[in-house]
């Protein structure tokens, strides 16, 4: 039987609109999958195959209407359903991820556009959007020529919220721990500081103290559970969400620090905290600070060195990270209190100048600490 030749040119059409959605429905999966694992670049990759197929057949075959189908309008009911989900599980402080949200909010926008003729010739200017955040991803300083993105990462130091601010924007995300913290603590509002430039060139700038706090740990449940009650929980939190508490990355320090060694021998979880509850309290002298903490980091470093002599110990890598953390507020730089540097720095030299070191300052606390057995470094230390 002869077929007709606008039968076989709506059966091209439909066949068209058949793969048009096949293939932009399973990319935009792949997409919000990628995304969900925070891989948003790459997922904006996977969401833009459809454009050269969709843009290839707005412009070889202007007669193709998904409005002819019932399953073209379930096709876009299903992209936009599937951008509000990534928007709800991805990572908005992520720039990345950002994109790629935008990405699928494109390409769902495109679609619907492509059901009228009259406003296809619209797709150019969200398409052309995401071209330039892609681009600033890759290349900021070429795009900041053209078009001014000011942007920065933001940290809110209560909460353990993160976001970043763009343009006057500013787009906030919050964690698994702001549950936690707010479940002591009550409501925190968030007290928002610079974290870093949004710019793969620019290394200097980020603050390297409150973004390691341990509110931010992926253990801080299990370390809370290393205390006796939800008392000693509250006293804790408050004063690592303290962000002038001059005492937060020397705690922090010492809460990890029991995390990963355990109870010290002859202590439980009550013996400890009866120990060293006061301890965790809120300082702003910051000479008192320093009388308090002198000496903690370099006394816990020996309990559990960095490197065992070739390299480095897996096992003491949160207890390092926080180290370091606490030499930076010891340093008052990076982030770290610049009066409690100076008053760290100050009694550090009057302790090395003294020539009775033990009798001149017994009162430090950390005199009065359960420590851990000494560790020295050396090749047969467990990686």
């Amino acid at each position: 039987m002869s077929m007709s030749v606008g039968q076989t040119k709506g059966e091209g059409h439909a066949g068209l609109q058949f793969r048009v959605r096949t293939l932009f429905g399973v990319t935009w999966c792949v997409s919000c999958v990628l995304a969900g694992f925070k891989l948003g670049l790459l997922a904006t990759v996977a969401a833009g195959i459809p454009l050269a197929y969709i843009g290839f057949s707005i412009i070889a075959l202007p007669r193709c209407n998904l409005r002819t189908t019932t399953q073209g309008w379930i096709a876009i009911a299903i992209c936009v359903a599937l951008a509000v989900v990534t928007v709800l599980c991805a990572t908005p402080a992520d720039m990345n991820t950002w994109v790629s949200v935008f990405g699928g909010a494109t390409w769902s926008l495109a679609l619907m556009l492509f059901l009228r003729r009259a406003t296809r010739f619209v797709l150019a200017v969200p398409v052309g959007l995401q071209v330039l955040l892609l681009m600033y991803c890759l290349k900021p300083r070429a795009v900041e020529v053209v078009v001014p993105l000011d942007g920065t990462s933001i940290q809110d130091t209560r909460g353990g919220r993160m976001g970043i601010r763009v343009l006057g924007f500013q787009f906030v995300t919050s964690t698994t721990n702001t549950r936690l913290l707010e479940g002591y603590l009550g409501p925190l509002e968030a007290q928002w500081e610079h974290h870093c430039p949004l710019s793969p060139y620019i290394r200097d700038g980020n603050e390297r103290v409150d973004i390691c706090s341990i509110s931010r740990y992926e253990d801080l449940p299990a370390i809370l559970d290393m205390l006796p009650d939800d008392r000693a929980r509250r006293q804790v939190l408050t004063c690592i969400t303290d962000s002038k508490n001059r005492l937060r990355a020397h705690q922090g320090l010492l809460l990890v620090a029991l995390k990963t060694l355990n109870y010290p021998d002859g202590y439980d979880v009550d013996s400890w905290w009866d120990k060293h509850s006061h301890l965790f309290r809120q300082e702003y002298d910051p000479s008192a600070a320093a009388m308090t903490v002198w000496g903690w980091r370099e006394r816990i470093q020996d309990s559990a060195p960095s490197y065992n002599g070739q390299y480095p110990v897996e096992r003491y890598w949160d207890i390092t990270r926080q180290c370091s953390t606490a030499k930076y507020q010891e340093q008052g730089s990076w982030g770290g209190d610049r009066d409690f540097g100076e008053a760290y720095d100050k009694l550090s030299t009057r302790i090395w100048n003294s020539p009775n070191k033990e009798d001149d300052f017994f009162d430090l606390e950390i005199h009065a600490i359960a420590w851990w057995p000494r560790k020295m470094p050396d090749s047969q230390t467990n990686r």
